[in-house]
């Protein structure tokens, strides 16, 4: 089983930017700094990270696919992004 950090934390670097240009969400300077920058990356991401290691479970430990990869850890950033919103 590979780290799984490294992955995830460019899984976040594109939906980071999806996000900023959607026009549905109106994010102030201060608001996007510190959700997106600091507070989310910036802790342990064990929630997120768990989601990757329970879908590998899910598969009896086989290897994700570039594409299973990528939607485990955009699951895994919802679940973070939604603790972080009841924190």
């Amino acid at each position: 089983m590979s780290d799984s950090k490294p992955k995830f934390l460019e899984v976040y670097s594109v939906l980071k930017s999806e996000l900023l240009d959607d026009p549905a969400f109106e994010f102030t300077d201060n608001s996007r700094q510190w959700m997106l920058d600091y507070t989310v990356p910036g802790g342990k991401l064990n929630r997120g990270l768990s989601v990757i290691d329970s879908y590998r479970l899910l598969k009896d430990g086989k290897e994700l696919s570039d594409d299973e990869m990528f939607l485990a850890c955009a699951l895994g950033w919802c679940i973070e992004w939604v603790c972080f919103k009841d924190t």
